[in-house]
């Protein structure tokens, strides 16, 4: 009570002390002295600053204040003190943070107390200060008709410093994460401001910054920056007053609170659609590094140190790209965020930023991060008819080339990768070559990425593209891509992305491929003059196909025997030779060789119906290359005879890209004799064969999926024939077979017996047959499963006893 109370307010209390509660609205009384009642005033009490610092003594006090001998330990409340002004402090790491201290009271009433408190901005660092005034004022009291003497308290904040250079402050790398060289406030004086010391105004972990805000919404500052390249950019941001007594744990938390995801949209920066530089230009006339900005978000370099503290830096920005505005049809916003390589690698100025990338379109995730992200669009390889088309999403922002695609580490080394225009595995040309791995990759994207070219053409976006790429040998062992030295892939589109809706979305793209050969197994080769495609909306997909007429279809390796044949036999003659055929489904070509042999006997050897059959099958667009080798057919098979021996069979294999498709042969020998004495005459005959198959079959559950199973077969086959005077006959046939099928794990025996006698015009047959099966699946039941009780084997083996 014997210090005033001016005084009183201007010393904080140390850390921990509890402190008076504040008045929340900065303009409700703290005290009332009625001016018509002198005799009994009432002591004023102002709410106490509720920040904290290490505590003030009195002598510390009176060494910063000049009052000449005053000995302010013993001032007393009648004492009319005037004016107090402290010597200006505005450093950082200052204990005390006032600046300035103006005090007028006359016997022992305040009548106005002013009080500055320095500090800076987070996070454009400028100087500012916190300014309190308490000041008393008469006005009506609320149950009273008489005056009334209220102290009334409020807050500003005023900016010291209106113009940071940032080119002065050493900036770590140049300066090249703050596209902004200059920030000049034009906002120098606030409104009275919201009571800073409680939230949401008071900034999480700290006890004395705190967002300024007015009216319980961040108070925006008007500034005007200068980017890169000279541009002022005008633009509001909300800030954080952080005094000069602000402690290292303190600056910490604040960091840790500023940089939460919660925080990113009350950092921001408005700009209202002007243009910024986030790079210097190249000077060649191209303006690759500004574009249209709605707003930007920045964050400081950290909180290692004071000087890093107030460093701001660019976290992201939302810009408008006129490609990707031009393909999506619309005002689009994509983040970007400035590269890594840009800025901490030395800039345009590195060997190892050949395009001048300085950006990447980026999305921020619920943790708070940038993550890499896409911006544009992309037509689907089922718009195109199966053929992917090339990825018109832009992913890098380049000084030198402008918006790229495909990876940032290429554009950086101006490398050009096909996998990134089409998609690894996104389509695949004939049914095995993946587009991307067929385009020779490497060199320098200038000269071998898709040229494109987009436009505003009424209510629509046209993207037109060119490209003209090199192709390389693919050799998937089973198969093999194979160009000539004059080989040329061209391919040409042109796409329109309505703005209007996706119903009104077109495209055309066509393209050819030129002298190339493809080997399956390196024993079948076909040869390509021409391939040529066009896919366009609303059709089906329209291929042409022209092979080499002197060579269509050439056999080499294990089959050059049959490349032989074909030269020797002339075609027509042992069946049909060379075909070409363009099949619907899957829609491709087919070609392939069919050649017959003449029938040879050497003494008792004679082999006849001989065939040589091989062809191949390839997709255009769907489906997988098959390849089809035979010797004979199962309706055809070739003939054996060794005096009265006999037999046949045949061989045939069926491959894709996958290995084995079919693999199928057959073979059976055996005897035939008969006899004819006039009133009688017989035969009798007995053949054996094994036949065998595999294949890919779809199991059913719970296996859904394709296997490759097989199925083996060996038969008995015999009987006989006796005819008495063409009056009456007896025929008798025996067959036995036995097959194992491991798509159901299943073997199982069949045994049949016919016996038929035909009288005259009467006939009848009788036939005999046993079939047993046994395995895990579907075949006869175990011994286990018959005998499932003492009482079955009981009467079971009763029955033998």
């Amino acid at each position: 009570s014997d210090i005033a109370p001016g005084i009183a307010a201007a010393i904080r209390p140390s850390a921990g002390t509890a402190a008076t509660p504040p008045v929340t609205p900065a303009t409700i009384p703290t005290t009332a002295t009625p001016p018509v009642a002198p005799a009994t005033p009432a002591s004023p009490t102002l709410p106490r600053d509720t920040t904290t610092s290490t505590p003030v003594n009195i002598p510390a006090l009176k060494s910063l204040i000049d009052l000449g001998n005053l000995d302010v330990s013993v001032l007393s409340p009648s004492l009319d003190l005037g004016s107090i002004f402290l010597h200006p402090l505005y450093e950082l790491d200052q204990q005390l943070d006032l600046s300035q201290w103006v005090h007028v009271a006359s016997q022992g009433r305040d009548h106005y107390v002013r009080i500055v408190y320095e500090g800076r901005f987070k996070s454009l660092g400028h100087r500012g200060a916190l300014i309190k005034v308490t000041e008393r004022r008469f006005e009506k009291a609320p149950n009273s008709s008489a005056p009334v003497a209220y102290l009334r308290q409020y807050m500003y904040v005023v900016v010291r410093e209106p113009l940071k250079d940032y080119t002065q402050e050493g900036l770590p790398h140049d300066g090249r994460g703050m596209p902004l060289k200059q920030i000049r406030l034009t906002t120098l004086v606030t409104p009275k401001i919201d009571y800073p010391y409680a939230a949401p105004s008071l900034v999480s972990g700290s006890d004395r910054s705190f967002w300024i805000q007015v009216g319980g919404q961040d108070f925006r500052f008007h500034a005007v920056g200068t980017d890169v390249a000279g541009n002022q950019v005008d633009f509001t941001i909300p800030l954080i007053f952080v005094p000069n007594s602000e402690t290292a744990v303190g600056m910490a938390k604040i960091e840790a609170e500023y940089n939460k995801p919660a925080s990113s949209q009350r950092r921001q920066a408005l700009v209202p659609g002007q243009r910024v530089a986030f790079a210097a230009p190249s000077g060649d006339g191209k303006d690759n590094t500004s574009f249209a900005t709605q707003a930007l978000n920045f964050i400081n370099e950290g909180a290692g140190s004071k000087a890093d503290f107030f460093s701001p830096k660019l976290f992201k920005a939302e810009v408008r790209i006129p490609a990707v505005e031009q393909l999506v049809g619309a005002n689009t916003l994509s983040s970007i965020q400035l590269l890594s390589d840009y800025v901490v690698g030395g800039g345009f100025a590195s060997p190892a930023n050949a395009t001048g990338a300085f950006a990447q379109i980026v999305k921020e995730t619920p943790a708070g991060l940038l993550e890499k992200a896409v911006a544009g669009v992309t037509f689907s390889a089922e718009q195109v008819g199966g053929f992917a088309t090339p990825n018109l999403d832009i992913t890098t922002l380049t000084r030198k080339l402008g918006p790229l695609g495909g990876e940032v580490a290429d554009a950086l080394t101006d490398t050009f990768d096909p996998a990134a225009v089409f998609g690894k595995g996104l389509a695949k040309i004939f049914g095995a070559f993946d587009l991307a791995d067929l385009i020779l990759a490497g060199g320098s994207a200038e000269k071998n990425a898709p040229k494109m070219q987009i436009r505003r053409e009424g209510t629509s976006a046209i993207a037109e593209l060119d490209w003209k790429p090199n192709v390389k040998t693919i050799d998937l062992l089973i198969i093999k891509f194979n160009p000539y030295p004059d080989t040329v892939f061209d391919v040409h589109g042109v796409f329109k992305k309505s703005l209007v809706g996706p119903a009104n979305d077109d495209f055309r793209l066509t393209g050819t491929l030129n002298h190339f050969e493809i080997f399956f197994l390196k024993v079948v080769q076909i040869n390509f003059d021409l391939f040529s495609f066009t896919a366009q909306s609303g059709q089906k997909t329209d291929v042409n196909v022209k092979l080499n007429p002197a060579m269509p279809v050439q056999f080499t390796g294990d089959l050059e025997f049959v490349e032989g044949l074909r030269k020797l036999i002339p075609p027509g003659v042992f069946g049909d030779g060379v075909s070409i055929d363009l099949i619907q489904s899957p829609l491709g070509v087919k070609a392939g060789l069919s050649i017959g042999l003449p029938p040879a006997s050497v003494g008792v050897f004679a082999l006849q119906n001989i065939l040589f059959a091989a062809g191949l099958t390839i997709p255009f667009l769907e489906g997988k290359p098959i390849f089809d080798f035979a010797f004979a057919r199962r309706d055809t098979p070739f003939l054996l005879t060794v005096s009265l021996f006999g037999g046949g069979g045949f061989f045939r294999l069926e491959l894709d890209t996958d290995g084995i498709r079919v693999l199928e042969a057959a073979f059976e020998f055996g005897a035939a004799a008969a006899i004819n004495i006039g009133v009688a005459s017989g035969e009798v005959h007995i053949m054996a064969g094994i036949y065998f198959k595999m294949e890919k079959r779809m199991l059913p559950a719970p296996v859904s999926a394709e296997k490759l199973v097989s199925v083996l077969t060996g038969y008995l086959r015999c009987g006989g024939k006796l005819s008495v005077l063409g009056i009456i006959t007896i025929s008798v046939e025996f067959n036995l077979s036995f097959t194992y099928d491991s798509g159901t794990e299943k073997a199982s025996g069949r045994a049949t017996l016919t016996v038929t006698i035909e009288v005259l015009f009467f006939s009848k047959s009788v036939e005999l047959t046993v079939e047993r099966s046994f395995g895990r699946k579907g075949g006869d039941p175990t011994f286990g499963q018959l005998m499932d009780t003492p009482a079955v084997w009981n009467e079971y083996a009763m029955a033998f006893a």
